[in-house]
């Protein structure tokens, strides 16, 4: 007979339920909120640009909550997979995919927020959007590959075989092959059903999911770290009223002028193959300190890597990588552990279920958020 529901399933059901009715509204307000500033604001400034990531971030969060957790809501009320094959691998396929785009969009803001570190002297209006829109596209289109495994490898299956009594349940093809009464043919070619492509499967998933994410952004943050250190170790800003026939030490100023966080000077210093003169240079800081307003005297101007970490954008980024990271970790750490010893893949089943479910508790962080950095 089918098993009867566990304490743990009733757990599970009433935190997709809070889930959904915290996560859905307010994702949606964060939504039209962020859509609203994004069409307020100068389509080429980088401010437009992370607004442009965030609503993106934003559509992925909607997407776990639609495409995860409610139909894995109503899975669990109804206690047996009502839909059809079908249904059970395009769940599947939505699902994994939100997944993966959550993820890249991720490693984008990093490497936004990387070229804009690396190229603060070099923001021109008609690029800042162009190559996120780049980077975005790539995100979209990696993921809906990446996830197209999950077409071939679920499947519904009778977990009661033996019995008069069917209960259906959406699996991968290696658990139904143990599920099916024995004689029945495979749903799949047989290289498919071979231990080792369960391995590499569910490897690969792991690493294009959160590991290879990982790994990109702690590279692109310590090379901010790195780069704005060396920012901040190299003198600090010049008066402006003091020459110098430096032209890097002129770079160096417009550096520390551009606040690229908040767009307030998208260029101050064009950076031509032929160098500017040190008045061209004074002249375009003065200019740009007359329309911003902000900076009272150059010399008192803060270092640009401290005015960087406290910039809103800036800081927003590392909220929202942190929390990624937080609520992702424990699950693909667990993960990991069972292909070095077996015995953990069962505690892990029956103790540590809820690590999966965990992952999705970033569609009520993100919003609260940019309630916090706005």
């Amino acid at each position: 007979a089918p098993p009867e529901r566990l304490p743990s399933d009733t757990v599970q059901l009433v935190f997709l339920i809070i889930v959904l009715l915290i996560g859905l509204p307010s994702n949606c307000l964060v939504f039209s909120r962020i859509l609203t500033l994004y069409k307020a604001s100068h389509k080429d400034s980088v401010k437009a640009g992370f607004l442009l990531l965030k609503l993106n971030l934003t559509i992925t969060d909607l997407m776990l909550l639609f495409f995860y957790a409610l139909p894995k809501l109503l899975w669990n009320i109804t206690y047996e997979w009502k839909g059809t094959d079908g249904m059970c691998k395009t769940h599947n396929y939505l699902s994994m995919a939100s997944y993966y785009l959550s993820s890249n969009i991720i490693v984008c803001i990093a490497l936004d927020r990387l070229r804009t570190v690396l190229g603060a002297s070099k923001i021109r209006r008609g690029k800042s959007t162009r190559s996120i829109r780049l980077l975005l596209f790539f995100a979209w289109f990696f993921a809906l590959v990446w996830s197209s495994p999950q077409l071939v490898v679920f499947q519904t299956v009778n977990v009661l075989p033996k019995s008069n009594t069917t209960w259906i349940q959406c699996t991968d093809v290696w658990t139904s092959q143990i599920l099916n009464r024995p004689g029945t043919p495979p749903s799949v070619p047989e290289w498919i059903l071979r231990p080792p492509m369960q391995t590499v499967y569910e490897l690969s998933h792991l690493l294009l999911v959160f590991w290879g994410p990982l790994v990109a952004l702690s590279v692109s943050y310590a090379i901010i770290a790195i780069r704005l250190a060396r920012y901040s170790m190299s003198g600090g800003p010049q008066p402006v009223g003091q020459k110098t026939e430096n032209v890097k030490s002129i770079s160096l100023i417009s550096l520390d002028m551009v606040d690229s966080d908040e767009v307030s000077c998208e260029l101050v210093i064009k950076r031509d193959r032929t160098p500017l003169t040190p008045l061209k240079a004074i002249t375009s800081l003065f200019r740009c300190r007359s329309t911003h307003k902000k900076e009272q005297n150059q010399a008192a101007v803060q270092p640009m890597w401290r005015r960087r970490l406290r910039g809103k954008l800036f800081r927003s980024t590392l909220l929202i990588v942190a929390a990624h990271f937080l609520f992702w970790f424990p699950y693909n750490v667990a993960s990991l552990i069972t292909y070095f010893d077996i015995g953990y893949k069962e505690i892990i089943a029956m103790h540590a279920y809820f690590l999966n479910d965990l992952q999705i508790l970033i569609t009520l962080v993100n919003p609260m958020l940019y309630a916090i950095v706005n």
